[in-house]
């Protein structure tokens, strides 16, 4: 949480735009989100293939050398000392598993069920709609519903985009060229995290696209 006074001249950085840097860091992205009278700046990794990113001890510092980094790039002035980098782990989306205890007493709501997307890494939507359900199973005597209920609305969405990340943050140059240059790139995206779009309507062709230019002679691969 970066302090930052606004007046400041600086040609990138607008109050309401918020910046996703992919290819930061292998197999994730940096960030900047404005606030009121600071900068949120981070990074994160994803594990689409797979692993236990709390294994490796040396992602926090690769983390941290990638926000400072990011901050040079932007001609941002340095953390002081002082300032705490905070890190936590994510309970991404990895399938369908039981959501709520045998008896129906135990319902389990947004990041506790798992309910973070696996391709933006988002979770404040899905928590709220998770809730809203959980509530509506209790007024009902349908707990034991519950898991069902989830898995209809969020499974083959979530799926989807796990099946799209493990490409794109596997190859973010193609991902970047033949996805988030697209004109329409910022509308899908806002209408991907709204809930508007599911990851199941825009996943094939999507894929499709980025494998051919895989394919294509002298494309990067990496």
């Amino acid at each position: 949480e970066l302090p930052y006074n606004w007046n400041t001249a600086n040609p990138v950085l607008k109050p309401e735009i918020a910046h996703l840097e992919y290819g930061a860091i292998p197999r994730g992205y940096a960030w900047i989100f404005p606030k009121a009278n600071h900068l949120n700046i981070g990074a994160g990794v994803f594990k689409p293939t797979g692993g236990d990113a709390r294994r490796d001890r040396a992602l926090p510092e690769k983390l941290r050398q990638v926000i400072l980094n990011y901050l040079r790039a932007l001609h941002l002035p340095p953390p002081p000392d002082s300032l705490p980098f905070h890190a936590h782990p994510l309970p991404i989306w990895s399938g369908k598993e039981p959501l709520q205890t045998a008896d129906g007493r135990i319902l389990l709501a947004g990041d506790a069920a798992g309910l973070i997307n696996p391709f933006f890494g988002d979770g404040i939507l899905h928590a709220l709609k998770s809730g809203s359900m959980a509530a509506s199973c209790i007024v009902e005597g349908a707990t034991q519903h519950y898991s069902d209920r989830i898995h209809a609305e969020f499974a083959s969405s979530f799926d989807a985009a796990r099946q799209l990340a493990t490409l794109f943050y596997r190859v973010p140059k193609i991902g970047y060229d033949y996805g988030v240059k697209h004109p329409k790139a910022s509308r899908i995206a806002t209408e991907l995290l709204t809930g508007e779009l599911a990851y199941n309507n825009i996943v094939g062709r999507t894929i499709r696209h980025m494998v051919g230019a895989m394919l294509l002679p002298g494309k990067v691969r990496h």
